[in-house]
């Protein structure tokens, strides 16, 4: 319909100052104006590795500060061997960069296998086929895709071996959806039926510059003086596979770096874990501590000089000892005690942070048998904060349900069916078989819900099978077919139903697909006869002001009662439009779809405007989304845990509180306060009456914590996203709400867009140094993820992009608890006291050092061998320690979910803080006190003539052994947990 009347395509248009598009000629391949298809991921090249690692290795602090004492060594002054510290030093920095380089080698092989993919590309001027390397395609070439293979750069479809133009392809490798997609072809090219026809398809397409979007793109394609646009259905992604599709003919618009799926490949936001800022804070207070230590001794060095000139006449002491004596002194020291910073501890910590994240991977406990699927990680470093978390930002479709959709009630006029029940669906099939405005109203009804959607039917085993990126439309769809509307095919330009046997074919005019922005999506079809018909779904809050009812509170009631049971719900509504005016607006419609100016969705959502509105209402749609298992009992627990939990989802209020009271997020005890003011004066009066009562800006947080015990009623929070926007860059109001939230067992926020989602937990963030947590399964929950300190993404079947954002995957929310309360728990526990004993160790052994440069006359002599030192951080202590605090358990996992309120440690951080660290210390100075003093004391001596001291090397070995007995009887009592293994 509207194709025969074409005047508006027949000349370009004059493209709107500020549009952007590249031309793509059929067949003519550009090799200079576009970037090639080779794609490289890796960090490092043969060449540029050892610089490249090099430079990134001293990015870091510590190996700066170690590198200063590797040059030092060499210098006169240096009381150790050079090339033993130096050499230790160059191991740990080669180690790390063989293990980028492995790393890197993986990439490497990745992109080789990528790169050197062989593709099938037609020559049209030479008329043939021939094979090349992915990484030799340009834009203009014409590829030939099999079924099963994968398509190496974004191509628009020319053609199918489908005789209707129709392909599908699985975009699992993009947006994680396993179901497939339709793709169709324009009817432009549908004179294309193989690769011969190209010789005469002459064609530019002019397309949209490279972007991210995967649900937007522009494209006009200028065909024999017609121009006309092009949608996502007639382009195949990188990264998709062909199926279920012989092959097809595509034209490269995009490579390489420009192709979608590359560009959204983002860089993931660097997240560093609280306990890893306090070790770098604790590093900067020992670095600070070496240096007045050994500016003291070095001092203390020039006073024993000064006074001891003539008592050994052994020692060349200097006729004078100055200022630049002293500092140089001091340097000695420095060298000398080097050891109280360990040169290995960040690699060590690395090592035990990804044997811990070992354990989640190979946690059977956490293996979803049905889907096959364990929990992942991307990201080891905040490990231990995930013993530490004091808030969760938990989506809830598909992550507190399974977003396994079934269309249970349909309200048709003043009755509600219910499709379970099969005397009330045969009842509304006798309504259709007869005349009247109950029969229009009810046909009109689920023509809306098997024709307004994005879904397509194939044949999988002789069964018809539906396939949507939405599960939601799927369910409608499937309740439609429940009541004999059934959706049978669609195409590019048709929609083909059987209504209780009857074939009905509508055409389709144009579609105005769902956005989050629009809350609605509608199609305007034209019905066998030449009827021009527009149906209309969406969510109550836009879809009730654009019908024309006579009762809208009815409607709104009704709503009310299905949300109340906690069901998804829609209205559905349309109208028949004049011949007349389809034809102007559509006029108008083609214009802004052929145009490729900046502004283009402003005008899209104009002209939708125009022709949504004085609907005709007909029904509403209650949608179930069940819980998934044991969701419950997982809350639970973590409220016992002191973990506050927000929700925060785009359902309806009452949808969102039913849901949040079968969760246990909501009880018969609580009493919940909603936040559903119209106006931001009445939000705001309504915030400071609630101020006022809990004196909630006047009190801190642990005064808050107090008042939240003390309360004989718990209470929770509902606020919905319309109410919070008028809190936004009010920072007073926003601090109230926060600490409301703080004082309430649960918050539940509904109607969030994804970037309210964000904003919330920047919030928390904002409202102090809290740990928090964000789950979700869905691409609208990224920002969220992103913007916690924890992402946790929930392998469901929104697709990947939250998994991607996360540094933790689970296939199931309830596995939740066992992350937290058993492996955050004990990589807290693991980690802050592996921390604490390896500086307690270091500082037992540089403790004899020091005493040993005070009985030396401050002569910055060492006391233990090179190598002794140098085994004992990298062999003899390291290895037993990583051991005995990888596999530490205070108690078993059993009673860590048994006993929740124990997680209250890692909130508090007990284990690890500035006063905690200096106490161990203060036990490493009694420690090597002893282990230096005993055999001095005991052990026979004595000084010969020329100041040899021939009992010295068997004192320090004898102190060296007592010192690993030491610190390994001490790695022995504070770990709770013995085995084989450790033992």
């Amino acid at each position: 319909m509207g194709r025969e009347n074409n005047s508006l395509e027949n000349r370009p248009l004059e493209e709107p100052e500020g549009s952007s598009f590249r031309r793509v000629t059929l067949g003519q391949v550009n090799n200079n104006e576009f970037c090639s298809n080779q794609v490289i991921t890796s960090r490092y090249s043969l060449i540029t590795w050892v610089p490249k690692s090099i430079i990134l290795q001293f990015a870091r602090v510590n190996n700066i500060y170690f590198l200063a004492i590797a040059i030092l060594v060499f210098f006169p002054f240096s009381p150790r061997m050079p090339w033993g510290l130096a050499s230790t030093f160059l191991g740990v920095i080669v180690f790390t960069m063989i293990k980028e380089g492995v790393e890197d080698i993986g990439r490497h092989k990745q992109d080789r296998e990528i790169n050197k993919a062989k593709v099938t590309v037609y020559d049209i001027y030479e008329q043939k086929f021939t094979t090349m390397e992915s990484q030799d395609l340009r834009v203009g070439n014409i590829l030939k895709i099999h079924e099963n293979e994968s398509i190496h750069a974004d191509i628009i479809m020319l053609c199918s071996s489908s005789p209707k133009g129709v392909a599908y392809v699985n975009t699992m490798n993009l947006d994680g959806e396993s179901n497939l997609k339709e793709k169709i072809i324009s009817h432009l090219t549908d004179k294309i039926k193989c690769e011969s026809d190209l010789q005469e398809f002459k064609a530019e397409f002019d397309v949209d510059h490279p972007n991210s979007s995967l649900v937007k793109w522009n494209c006009n394609i200028l065909y024999g003086g017609t121009i006309e646009p092009m949608s996502m259905k007639q382009l195949l992604m990188r990264g998709c596979v062909l199926k279920n599709t012989e092959w097809v003919l595509g034209l490269a618009v995009y490579s390489g770096i420009d192709c979608k799926i590359v560009q959204n490949s983002k860089k993931v936001p660097t997240k560093i874990s609280v306990i890893q800022k306090e070790l770098n804070h604790i590093v900067y207070t020992i670095i600070f501590f070496i240096l007045i230590l050994c500016l003291l001794l070095g001092g203390f060095g020039k006073y024993w000089n000064d006074h001891n000139d003539s008592t050994s006449a052994y020692i060349d002491i200097p006729e004078s000892f100055n200022a630049g004596d002293v500092i140089v002194r001091g340097l000695t020291f420095w060298i000398q005690l080097v050891a109280f910073i360990p040169i290995s501890l960040y690699v060590v910590v690395e090592t035990q942070r990804l044997i811990l994240c070992s354990f989640i991977k190979n946690d059977l406990k956490m293996y979803d048998e049905p889907v096959d699927r364990n929990a992942t990680w991307r990201a080891s470093d905040i490990i231990e904060e995930l013993g530490q978390v004091e808030f969760i930002f938990s989506d809830k479709t598909g992550t507190l349900t399974k977003n396994e959709m079934e269309l249970i009630k349909c309200g048709v006029g003043d009755n509600v069916i219910i499709l379970k029940d099969k005397e009330k669906i045969e009842d509304i099939k006798r309504v259709m078989s007869r005349s009247g405005k109950s029969r229009d109203e009810a046909v009109n009804y689920f023509r809306t819900l098997s024709l307004c959607h994005s879904v397509f039917p194939t044949m999988n085993n002789d069964k018809l099978v539906y396939h949507s990126q939405s599960p939601d439309e799927i369910a409608l769809v499937e309740g439609a077919k429940l009541v004999g509307f059934e959706l049978k095919e669609r195409r590019e330009d048709c929609i083909i139903l059987s209504v209780n046997g009857n074939e009905e074919i509508w055409k389709i005019a144009a579609e105005i697909p769902f956005t989050s922005e629009r809350k609605r999506m509608s199609i305007i079809l034209q019905a066998d006869d030449g009827k021009i018909y527009l149906f209309t779904k969406g969510a109550d809050t836009v879809m009730l002001g654009l019908v024309n009812v006579q009762d809208p509170e009815s409607i709104a009631e009704e709503l009310r009662s299905f949300a109340l049971e906690g069901l998804r719900t829609l209205v559905m509504a349309g109208r028949q439009m004049d011949l007349n005016e389809f034809m102007a607006w559509n006029q108008e419609w083609k214009k802004i779809m052929l145009s490729n100016a900046k502004n283009k969705d402003e005008l899209i959502d104009e002209a939708c405007k125009k022709i949504e509105k004085d609907l005709s209402f007909y029904g509403t749609s209650a949608i179930e989304d069940k819980l998934q298992d044991a969701v419950p009992e997982t809350i639970q627990l973590l409220i016992e845990a002191n973990i506050k939990i927000w929700v925060l989802t785009g359902d309806k209020e009452e949808t969102a509180i039913e849901i949040a009271k079968s969760c246990n997020l909501i009880n018969t005890q609580t009493d919940l306060i909603t936040l559903f003011e119209p106006n931001k004066n009445e939000i705001t009066n309504r915030l400071y009456a609630l101020e006022e009562k809990y004196q909630l800006l006047s009190k801190s947080f642990n005064e808050l914590n107090k008042v939240k015990d003390s309360l004989e009623t718990q209470i929770s929070i509902a606020i919905n996203g319309f109410t919070l926007a008028f809190m936004k860059g009010d920072k007073k109001l926003s601090s109230i709400f926060f600490r409301l939230g703080f004082i309430a067992s649960t918050c539940i926020c509904c109607r969030m867009s994804p970037s309210q989602k964000s904003d919330v937990v920047q919030l928390c963030k904002e409202n102090g140094k809290w740990i928090t947590l964000a789950i979700g399964d869905g691409a609208n929950d990224v920002s969220m993820i992103q913007t916690a300190s924890i992402g946790v993404g929930i392998a469901g079947k929104e697709g990947t992009q939250a998994v991607l954002a996360a540094e933790y995957t689970l296939s199931q929310f309830s596995y939740l608890q066992r992350l937290l309360l058993v492996h955050g728990r004990y990589a807290y526990h693991r980690m802050t006291h592996f921390i604490l004993y390896f500086f307690y160790k270091n500082f037992v052994m540089e403790v004899c050092e020091a005493w040993f440069s005070i009985v030396s006359g401050f002569s910055g002599q060492i006391y233990y061998l090179d190598w002794f030192t140098a085994f004992f951080n990298l062999f003899w202590t390291s290895w037993p320690s990583i051991a005995f605090f990888a596999l530490e358990q205070d108690i078993p996992p059993e009673a860590c979910l048994k006993y929740p309120s124990l997680y209250s440690a890692g909130q508090k951080n007990v284990y690890f803080d500035i006063k905690t660290f200096w106490t161990w210390i203060i036990f490493a100075l009694f420690s090597g006190t002893f282990i230096f003093w005993l055999p001095m004391t005991t052990f026979p001596g004595g000084v010969g003539s020329e100041g040899h001291e021939p009992g010295l090397f068997w004192i320090s070995s004898v102190s060296f052994i007592l010192l690993m007995h030491v610190v390994n009887t001490k790695l022995l009592v504070i770990s709770c947990f013995w085995n084989k293994i450790n033992v």
